[in-house]
């Protein structure tokens, strides 16, 4: 992920996007790319309006009004940052996440400490952003939430492809059984 958001260089690995090498020319993808890591990255000082602030500093096509709609869709309370939950953490990752409306998305375990309830509400919203011709890669240990929101699978083993598939009839047992 450095690398991909061009934060290290190494000469080993390139990364292109329709042709364009990400550290040598990426200020036009920055704004096209959203990363929402599995832990929060966000300082914990920060409120609300000030996580507005900073991601609609980076993304060109930010929107306000739905990041307001998505914290209210998602039920995260207004209170600073440090007095909130995991969850509330996550959801309000994900709500700028989708308020950035970049191109693809990156979202790393989203529904991790997220209750049962609030996971399909949040797989609604994933679901309806992917069908805006916006890309979801969604990285994810939970098989069959991969294979419920995903169109396309891959799997890495020690760094390396060891499945690229569509997801047509695949299961738990099969990907398993794939990838071994």
């Amino acid at each position: 992920m450095k690398i991909l958001f061009a934060l290290v260089h190494s000469p080993k690995v390139s990364v292109e996007i329709e042709g364009n090498k990400l550290y040598v020319d990426n200020q036009n993808w920055k704004s096209r790319l959203f990363f929402s890591p599995e832990t929060n990255i966000i300082p914990d000082l920060f409120k609300m309006a000030d996580v507005e602030k900073f991601y609609s500093r980076f993304y060109k096509n930010w929107n306000s009004e739905e990041f307001k709609q998505y914290l209210k869709e998602f039920e995260v309370p207004n209170k600073p940052l440090k007095d909130l939950s995991l969850g509330n953490k996550k959801k309000l990752s994900l709500a700028a996440s989708f308020a950035s409306n970049a191109e693809i998305v990156i979202l790393d375990e989203p529904l991790s400490n997220i209750d049962p309830v609030e996971r399909q509400v949040l797989k609604n919203c994933m679901s309806n952003y992917k069908g805006k011709d916006r890309c979801i890669i969604y990285s994810s240990h939970i098989l069959p939430e991969v294979i419920e929101l995903c169109d396309n699978i891959v799997a890495l083993k020690n760094g390396n492809c060891v499945l690229n598939t569509k997801n047509e009839n695949l299961n738990e047992d099969s990907i398993l059984e794939l990838i071994k």
